[in-house]
């Protein structure tokens, strides 16, 4: 299967297969892995702004971080499958 693996609004498990947002809980991961999404994707909820972005450029760098690193994590967890990072939330207040 091919995951894609980004956030959205109000789409608190971030990932996508060919037929739009999977299910909660698809794919399965480790508990401690599925937390770890869950906080990643909660954290892009509560801070990005659909009109300025992430309150500082610091935020929106580590969020990005902390995704390029959960795809290696959940790209390890599930071998047999593709997993595909996409980060289109890069914009932050004061950029220009």
């Amino acid at each position: 299967m091919r995951y894609r693996f980004f956030n959205d609004y109000g789409a608190l498990w971030p990932f996508w297969g060919d037929g739009g947002l999977c299910a909660d809980g698809d794919p399965r991961l480790p508990a401690g892995l599925e937390r770890e999404v869950r906080d990643w994707s909660a954290q892009f909820e509560r801070l990005f702004d659909w009109q300025y972005g992430w309150p500082d450029r610091a935020t929106a760098e580590a969020h990005r971080a902390e995704g390029e690193r959960l795809s290696r994590e959940v790209q390890r967890a599930l071998p047999d499958d593709t997993i595909v990072f996409r980060c289109w939330e890069t914009s932050y207040r004061g950029a220009r």
